[in-house]
């Protein structure tokens, strides 16, 4: 699934090359990824369902990353007899409703006003929860680099306030 993983095979263009020797006609680059991730995909997924599904429509389900989302997709397509172009709408709704979810979410742990004011601690973390894994985790970065923010802001502070202190103590002593 991961091209950097593999040791020893061939790049995709060195294949790409190939295959125009051989043929005579070389296929497009797009048309050999497309191939390369539809071979994988049919590795991941149940082929009975997915060896259902046309070529098109694995093809469009090759863009998916999130394996929860594609198996779900796959069912889907499979059980309504979705046409290529239900799948692609289905596909962008998705990931509209993700991105937006997502965004939100990056919008508020951004600013600690709208994190925590007249929202529920609750009710974000299970909102957060619902997210794939790799979107948690972009949140959860987010949030490390808020509190690195506010350690500093705080350090700043402290010192900030322990010269006033100082300061204050230097004219009580003088009178």
């Amino acid at each position: 699934r991961n091209p950097r993983n593999i040791a020893g095979n061939e790049s995709v263009r060195q294949l790409h090359k190939k295959l125009g020797e051989q043929v005579g006609v070389r296929p497009s680059k797009t048309w050999v990824y497309d191939a390369i991730k539809v071979a994988v995909d049919a590795h991941f997924f149940d082929f009975q369902t997915y060896g259902n599904l046309t070529i098109s429509h694995r093809v469009k389900l090759a863009y998916v990353k999130d394996d929860g989302l594609k198996q779900s997709l796959i069912q889907q397509c499979d059980s309504n007899q979705w046409t290529v172009r239900q799948l692609d709408e289905k596909i962008k709704k998705a990931k509209a409703k993700k991105k937006t979810e997502t965004q939100e979410l990056l919008a508020m742990v951004k600013n600690p006003k709208l994190t925590f004011l007249g929202h529920s601690g609750k009710k974000i973390k299970a909102r957060i929860a619902k997210l794939p894994p790799a979107e948690r985790s972009v949140i959860k970065e987010k949030i490390e680099s808020q509190v690195e923010k506010l350690d500093k802001k705080i350090q700043e502070l402290e010192s900030l306030k322990d010269n006033y202190k100082e300061l204050a103590g230097v004219i009580d002593y003088e009178h």
